[in-house]
């Protein structure tokens, strides 16, 4: 009923608006509308623990996720996209990568997607662009390529509720929660 389904061709999942963390609904500056990526490392990482604990057969499909993953995700750059935009029926393969720098993909390497190792050092890379003393930013504070940008950049949470602190709630305002991401995630990367 909420339209949550999976792709059958990719096994990724699509999502509607809202509902990932970044899910600011008034007004909608963060929908993330079709295969989020954080969604996609929770889906593949449970699809690999029921493989251990249920039943192997679930193991096929999480190969298949994580090679729509690496697929599909992958920038030119070699992190990974923060989402693919899309349609609830538009398959994975046809949605349109986003080309902004999100600390979500963070989310695959703590997770331990089997990402290759190129891939898995340039999601570093790009996301220490968004580090900040004790926190990580939820957008970097300029687009890879201007002409594809999606969101303004806010780097500061200030000002009237609905129309400066919302639009900068999910694009530049610093967490504190994903930035142990971060360090989990070199010592994944590099022991």
């Amino acid at each position: 009923p909420n339209h949550i389904k999976m792709d059958p061709a990719s096994a990724l999942i699509y999502s509607p608006s809202h509902f990932t963390w970044m899910d600011t609904n008034y007004p909608a500056c963060t929908p993330r509308m079709g295969y989020p990526v954080e969604v996609q490392a929770l889906w593949i990482a449970g699809l690999r623990l029921a493989a251990r604990r249920i039943d192997a057969v679930w193991m096929e499909l999480a190969e298949r996720a994580t090679q729509s993953l690496v697929q599909h995700f992958v920038t030119p750059e070699g992190w990974l996209a923060d989402c693919l935009r899309a349609t609830a029926d538009t398959p994975a393969a046809r949605a349109t990568m986003e080309d902004v720098v999100r600390p979500n993909q963070l989310l695959a390497l703590t997770l331990k997607v089997p990402l290759p190792s190129a891939t898995r050092r340039a999601i570093l890379r790009a996301c220490e662009s968004l580090l900040v003393p004790g926190a990580i930013r939820s957008l970097a504070d300029r687009p890879i390529r201007p002409e594809l940008a999606m969101y303004p950049y806010g780097g500061h949470y200030l000002g009237d509720e609905d129309t400066q602190r919302k639009p900068t709630y999910h694009n530049g305002t610093a967490w504190s929660w994903p930035f142990p991401l971060y360090a989990e995630g070199l010592l994944e990367v590099y022991g």
